[in-house]
């Protein structure tokens, strides 16, 4: 094919020209396409504004004041009012104890054992933070154990302790659903707890155990005069 006013030379250099500019390797392709992040559309990493009509700060708002009320229950040992903020198919769960009490009814009694059993000293909490249907909380409680109703607690009755507690509360409607909590017990005053025995036939002492000190009472001693001769 002939074109008019361009020499034959002429033509081939330009073709060849643009076949230069055609990159001689293909493009690697290091995600395929179902794998690659669309960086224009974050609305869809993050949570709704709303759920259900409730806007998502005010539901989290919720949710931290039930966690705040429930610790509040247990220092004033109010196990009706700490009931009123759980669902009615709540779960209750302490691994280290190994525990696991299903339902309101089973959840309530074992908050009535616990309760009254525990005198409260200082709820202190290190850290808390939520979500729409999560609260995790890190306190340290300080107690003295009075009572024997704490299934499988680890110290005696009489024992001032702290104990570690790790929370993990699922939340629905702005109730807790399951409280998971970890628990650490240290042992900060050990209990006083009287033992007796018998010495020789006839004679009974009563000591005092603290810690690992025994304190033994003031001995009496027969007079000289009472002994045989």
């Amino acid at each position: 094919m002939k074109f008019a006013g361009v020499p034959k030379g002429k033509a081939r250099s330009t073709t060849q020209s643009k076949r230069l500019r055609q990159p001689s390797v293909r493009p690697v392709v290091l995600f395929p396409p179902g794998l690659r992040v669309n960086s224009s559309e974050p609305k869809s990493l993050t949570a709704p504004p709303n759920i259900g009509g409730v806007m998502r700060d005010d539901l989290i708002a919720v949710n931290l004041a039930a966690v705040e009320a429930r610790f509040h229950t247990e220092a004033a040992n109010q196990v009706e009012k700490a009931l009123e903020l759980c669902t009615d198919d709540v779960v209750w769960e302490s691994p280290v104890r190994n525990l696991v009490f299903h339902g309101k009814a089973a959840t309530g009694e074992n908050y009535r054992r616990m309760f009254a059993s525990f005198q409260v000293e200082e709820f202190r909490c290190l850290e808390r933070f939520a979500t729409e249907g999560r609260v995790v909380d890190d306190t340290i409680a300080t107690l003295v154990l009075v009572g024997d109703m704490v299934e499988n607690a680890p110290v005696p009755v009489g024992s001032k302790v702290q104990i570690r507690l790790l929370h993990i509360f699922d939340m629905r409607g702005g109730k807790i659903s399951r409280e998971l909590v970890f628990e650490d017990w240290k042992v900060i005053q050990p209990a006083v707890q009287e033992l007796s025995f018998n010495v020789g036939k006839s004679v009974a002492r009563s000591i005092k155990a603290l810690g690992s000190g025994i304190i033994l009472p003031q001995a009496s001693y027969a007079s000289p005069s009472s002994l045989r001769r």
